[in-house]
């Protein structure tokens, strides 16, 4: 066998092996999400760790201790905020007949006027149709909302599992990246790692700072809406605060559920719930989001939207949620090989 056929057999049996650790990843699929969970908290809190480790702290100290103030915070939402957030989801459910009774006032009152207008019959039937098929739409996303909020307890091994499996990750953590940087080549080992340590430097200063701003977004909000005397405050402010995950987009829709639900109540405060988020968007804009997360990304604002405008195109939700992480990695990669080929 000459040199290109064992060239030849060597990529064949390559392939062969990657398509077979690929299906058997793909059949255990459901087994790995730990550790999916368990990478991604070791990817976050590694810098961290990192951190007191430089300040002569041991590092299964520096994980204890980060796994303290986490499940500090943890406990304070849940002793305190929890149930008032619980109080408003009661108070929500109990005045949602009221809600929809007002609505229902709206209905008829356009509906009469609706009967009175000339409208061809065909197109009165397609109107009513689409009426019909919102309401059923709105009937099924609600109790998909409470079967996926059920079907959560499903994975609570998972979600158990995983912090246990992060604390050995980050332990090990410099064992693992020693073992890793053994595996690229010596010739381009230098340059490679250089390349990975600027993107990781680009993704946490991505996600550190957008945390930041949904946490002021959401604490704005909530404060806000408490001060206007709005119901629901803390629930509307927590929904932005996860909502905002997908960058500029929070501030928005909680802009629009706070002014319909307060619309129900007196345009008066919709009035001011609306300029309560225009104000909150405009500053999240031109102040928070620019010097938490731009700085950080070294990403335009307008160029970020276009990111997530085409993630949104090509994977929806989980395209924009992963939209600018990708672009920084793009960037960094285009970076790199401009200056490789200008040198």
């Amino acid at each position: 066998m000459d040199g290109l056929a064992k060239k030849r057999m060597k990529i064949i049996i390559l392939i062969a092996f990657t398509i077979i650790v690929l299906l058997f990843f793909y059949k255990v699929r459901t087994l790995l999400i730990p550790f999916l969970l368990a990478f991604i908290i070791t990817y976050l809190f590694d810098p961290a760790v990192n951190y007191f480790e430089k300040k002569e702290v041991p590092r299964w100290l520096s994980i204890l201790g980060i796994y303290v103030v986490i499940g500090g915070v943890i406990f304070i939402f849940c002793y305190y905020l929890f149930p008032v957030m619980y109080q408003e989801m009661q108070n929500l459910a109990d005045d949602l007949p009221h809600y929809f009774k007002v609505v229902q006032n709206y209905s008829d009152y356009f509906a009469e006027k609706y009967n009175d207008t000339p409208i061809p019959a065909e197109v009165k039937d397609s109107l009513e149709a689409s009426f019909v098929e919102i309401q059923n739409k709105f009937l099924n996303i609600i109790r998909g909302i409470g079967n996926r909020i059920f079907s959560l307890f499903g994975y609570m091994v998972h979600l158990v599992l995983a912090p246990i499996l992060a604390f050995y990750f980050l332990k090990d953590s410099d064992r693992i990246k020693k073992n890793m940087r053994k595996v690229i080549p010596v010739d381009y080992r230098a340059e490679i790692i250089g390349v990975i340590e600027e993107i990781n430097k680009g993704v946490h200063g991505f996600i550190r700072g957008q945390v930041l701003d949904n946490v002021i977004d959401g604490a704005l909000v909530a404060g806000g809406l408490y001060f206007l005397g709005m119901d629901y405050a803390l629930l509307i402010g927590i929904m932005v605060a996860i909502i905002n995950m997908i960058p500029f987009l929070g501030p928005i829709v909680g802009g629009i559920i706070a002014s319909l639900l307060s619309l129900l109540e007196s345009p008066v405060l919709t009035l001011k719930v609306i300029i309560l988020f225009l104000i909150v968007e405009q500053l999240d804009n031109s102040i928070i989001n620019p010097k938490l997360v731009g700085d950080q990304t070294d990403l335009h604002p307008v160029f970020i939207i276009f990111a997530l405008l085409v993630g949104a195109d090509i994977a929806g939700i989980l395209g924009m949620l992963l939209a600018v992480p990708v672009v920084i990695v793009v960037k960094v990669l285009l970076k790199y090989g401009f200056q490789k080929l200008t040198s």
